[in-house]
């Protein structure tokens, strides 16, 4: 019914909204009515935007020599007709039927119609098609500052397909969890160390955190410390599709097939903190920033986890703390909002600044979204980015990780912050 009586409510309420075209007439005449340019705008509705409705305008245009129209028929497949009465425009041959309308943006999918119109003596007019579609709002336009329950920072935050989950801690873990990114509540007994990333795959959360702290659950409410074999801090973790590969300090990588049983491995470069990572082909790519200085800019690479590769960018010595991946794009950020491309992981090109200080997090939703000290930036190819200052996304705290469901962004920073788009 939800599909029913949206298309309903747009079609009665654009037809009782009516013009004069000009003309007159008395009714009763022998030609059929006739209809065209059906239109409106805008075409596309952004799903659960604003409120969970869309202001649209349309028009139709009509002529009708008898002067005598007396039903609009909308008919929606597997829904039947609906006859909608027209008032107010007896006696008039031509003109325009316009109005504003609302329809409902609370489920995607695209809403065809067929509409056409009849006249007192039964006669019909010729038929014209029209559809809206809504679709997923990955604009990171609209933002809302969400409650979460605690004042610890958070930073990271990962999606399971039913529940979200934000890690973080100031001295000991936090943990905070929702199921539609909205409502947000603390787990109450947490282990370990601060976390500082977390990742839902192969059926289980897995966080992890300073001094080799990982903790595992199977429905973000209920948690377990592991043993890792480490007292590394470790920064991230990935799923590859078949392990959970954990990175932190001084090169360090472990690698699990079950979230339980780690084994240590190292990236190479001592010195080294992995900062960020993420699974792009079928191959995993990681960034960081040395505890020496200057240090070159590297990029890892691994298809295991387990050995790996590394290519410096040349002349740069940007210290790179997350990295996203589209089908043809990697995007990896950093210090001083900048930004780097590769359609290889091999060749890199400094893609412009995302923001106007640190970024810390980057995420793919059909575009590139990146969070950091100074609110966020998107860019649909990783070379050319639109700031989102902080007054947009409604916070001035830093951001430190942000995920995207399918249907919303999350992101996560300081004092417990965390925002929605949309």
């Amino acid at each position: 019914m939800k599909r029913f009586n949206t298309i309903f409510a747009l079609l009665s309420v654009l037809l009782f909204a009516c013009t004069d075209g000009g003309g007159s007439g008395a009714g009763g005449g022998s030609t059929p009515p006739s209809i065209s340019g059906l239109s409106f705008d805008p075409e596309v509705a952004y799903l659960e935007e604003g409120d969970g409705t869309t202001l649209i305008t349309g028009q139709i245009s009509f002529y009708d020599e008898g002067g005598d129209l007396s039903d609009v028929v909308v008919s929606i497949p597997s829904q039947g007709e609906i006859h909608i009465p027209v008032i107010g425009i007896s006696g008039i041959k031509t003109g325009l039927l316009i109005g504003q309308f609302t329809i409902s943006n609370l489920e995607i999918g695209n809403f065809p119609f067929d509409v056409w119109v009849t006249d007192s003596q039964g006669s019909i007019s010729n038929k014209l098609s029209g559809s809206v579609s809504v679709v997923v709002d990955d604009r990171a336009i609209y933002w809302h500052l969400r409650t979460s329950g605690t004042s610890a920072t958070l930073r990271s935050v990962s999606w399971s397909g039913d529940r979200f989950v934000a890690v973080g801690g100031d001295s000991t873990s936090t943990i905070v969890e929702s199921g539609d990114g909205k409502l947000w509540a603390p787990i109450n007994s947490t282990p370990g160390n601060k976390l500082n990333g977390v990742v839902w795959g192969g059926g289980k959360f897995i966080a992890v955190g300073d001094e080799g702290t990982i903790v595992s659950s199977l429905d973000g409410l209920n948690w377990s410390l592991e043993s890792s074999s480490t007292t590394e801090n470790l920064m991230d973790i990935a799923w590859s599709g078949t392990a959970y590969i954990a990175v932190g300090g001084n090169s360090t990588v472990l690698s699990s097939p079950d979230g339980e049983n780690w084994t240590k491995y190292s990236a190479g470069i001592p010195g080294f903190n992995i900062a960020g990572m993420a699974l792009c082909s079928n191959r995993l790519y990681a960034v960081g920033y040395s505890d020496y200085s200057p240090f070159a800019t590297v990029v890892l690479d691994s298809a295991d986890g387990k050995t790996w590769l590394s290519t410096t960018i040349p002349n740069s010595y940007y210290s790179l703390f997350d990295i996203a991946c589209s089908n043809s794009t990697l995007v990896a950020a950093g210090a001083g909002g900048v930004i780097f491309t590769s359609s290889n992981g091999v060749d890199w090109q400094q893609g412009g600044i995302a923001e106007t200080s640190n970024v810390y997090a980057a995420v793919w939703s059909g575009r590139f979204l990146t969070v950091g000290m100074a609110g966020g930036a998107v860019s649909t190819d990783g070379l050319t980015w639109d700031w989102i200052t902080p007054s947009t996304i409604g916070t001035g705290e830093i951001l430190r990780g942000v995920t995207w469901s399918g249907k919303r962004y999350v992101a996560v920073g300081e004092s417990g912050t965390i925002v929605t788009s949309p």
